[in-house]
C-alpha cells in the first residue's frame, strides 16, 4: 500500500506512519519494510537489533560460535549480574596485558583465554569472585557444547533458562522490565520464523543474517516511514496512518493497567 500510495498519490515517505502498542511489535515490520527496501525510522525508541536485551542475547548467540569475540564476551559477563564488576574486568584485561607480551604469536591471546588462565590458576582473584568467574565460565562451555546438538531457537531457550534472564526481569516487576520480555517474546517468534524458513540452518548463519539486518538499519535515511507506538502521536501529522495489531489481546491490551 505504501508504495502504491507513492507512486500513484505523490506521497513522500514522510506521509506514512505506523503506529502500533507496544514497541515488540515493530520487529516484523521492520523485517519486511527492509526486504521490501522502504526506508523507515523508529520513534520513541531504538530499532529492534538495537535494544538491549536483544543485543544481550546476540552477544551470547556470538560468544558460543566464537568465544574469541571479546567485544561481546564482555557485554554478557555479568548480564543478568552476577556480581562480577568493572575492577574485576579491569584486573583481567591486565592480565591479558601481560600474556600478549610473554607470547609474542601472530595470533595473540584473547580476553577468553586469559579468563581461562585466571579461573584456572586462581592466583588474581579468591573466594566470592574466583567463584563467580569460574561459574561464568562453566557456563560458557557448557552452552558451546549444546550448542552443536541444539537448533538455535533450542539455543535460545538453553540461554534463557540458564541466565534466567527473564526471571531477573520478572523480579523487577516494572513497565521496561515487561517490555523487555515482551522483545524476548518477539525475539523468539523471530527465530522460529527464521528455522520454518531456514529448516537446518547453523548458528552461524543466523548470526549472518542479523548482522546483514542491523547494517541496513544503519544505512537507513532519517527521511523514512515513522513508526511508533499510538501513545506517541495523535497521527493528525501525517496524511497516512497504518493502525496495526488490532487483535483482541494486544489492542486493547489484556494486561490490567
Amino acid at each position: 500500500e505504501i508504495k502504491r500510495l507513492l507512486l500513484e498519490e505523490a506521497r513522500t515517505m514522510d506521509d506514512f506512519a505506523i503506529f502500533y502498542r507496544t514497541h515488540a511489535q515493530s520487529r516484523q515490520f521492520e523485517d519486511i519494510l527492509r526486504r521490501e527496501k522502504i526506508q523507515y525510522q523508529v520513534v520513541g525508541g531504538l530499532r529492534f537489533y538495537d535494544r538491549k536485551e536483544v543485543k544481550d542475547v546476540l552477544a551470547y548467540l556470538r560468544v558460543i560460535m566464537n568465544p574469541s569475540d571479546s567485544i561481546s564476551l564482555k557485554r554478557i559477563v555479568n548480564v543478568p549480574a552476577r556480581g562480577i564488576g568493572k575492577t574485576t574486568l579491569d584486573k583481567i584485561d591486565t592480565w591479558l596485558e601481560q600474556l600478549i607480551q610473554k607470547n609474542q604469536t601472530a595470533e595473540p591471546p584473547t580476553f577468553w583465554q586469559a579468563l581461562l588462565d585466571v579461573t584456572e590458576q586462581g592466583e588474581l582473584f579468591s573466594g566470592r569472585t574466583l567463584g563467580k568467574l569460574r561459574e561464568f565460565v562453566a557456563l560458557i562451555q557448557k552452552l558451546m557444547k549444546e550448542s552443536h546438538k541444539l537448533t538455535v531457537l533450542e539455543l535460545y531457550h538453553m540461554i534463557l533458562d540458564e541466565t534466567r534472564y527473564v526471571l531477573e526481569l520478572k523480579k523487577e516487576g516494572t513497565l521496561e522490565a515487561d517490555a523487555r520480555i515482551e522483545n524476548l517474546e518477539e525475539f523468539d517468534r523471530m527465530v522460529q520464523d527464521y528455522q520454518e524458513e531456514n529448516p537446518g540452518a547453523a548458528l552461524y548463519q543466523f548470526l549472518e543474517q542479523i548482522t546483514l539486518s542491523s547494517d541496513v538499519d544503519r544505512s537507513f535515511d532519517p527521511a523514512a516511514v515513522k513508526m511508533m507506538t499510538l501513545h506517541s502521536s495523535k497521527g493528525l501529522e501525517f496524511p497516512v496512518v497504518f493502525m496495526v495489531g488490532m487483535e483482541e489481546g494486544l489492542f486493547p491490551s489484556i494486561k490490567p493497567w
